[in-house]
């Protein structure tokens, strides 16, 4: 019995991994068709849009895989995710300020999903230490 809760976990970890490089293939691709191609307006919408479903699909697979773990797991997931929030919100907050006054140059905020990412890192490793 273990065994099968142990593939159904790999199983669950494999989805998350491969739907996650999915989603950044998806925005990579999309980010360099429109750099690099002219594209009329209806084209262009649609590879704009490109990552958005696999995006879309990562919350879902997401969202069951936080559902499945237990509850201190999931307090410990929450942290993390409550650290990212409020870290990202001082990150982006902070940068708006000084993009305002000069400082800074103008900067493209689709590339805060990997500062969310890194701070979600640091929670996690913060909270599952406090837990541990």
């Amino acid at each position: 019995m273990e065994n099968c809760g142990h593939r159904g976990g790999m199983r669950a970890v494999m989805l998350m991994l491969s739907v996650s490089l999915l989603a950044g293939f998806t925005a990579v691709l999309s980010s360099w068709l429109l750099k690099h191609y002219q594209f009329g307006a209806p084209l262009r919408l649609a590879v704009a849009l490109l990552p958005v479903p696999p995006f879309i699909w990562l919350f879902v697979v997401l969202i069951r895989g936080v559902r499945a773990l237990d509850e201190m797991m999931q307090r410990i997931t929450l942290e993390a995710l409550a650290f990212s929030f409020v870290g990202t919100a001082l990150v982006v907050v902070t940068y708006g300020y000084l993009q305002r006054a000069g400082f800074v140059p103008q900067e493209n905020w689709s590339q805060v999903w990997p500062v969310m990412v890194g701070l979600y890192i640091i929670g996690y490793l913060i909270a599952w230490w406090r837990y541990k």
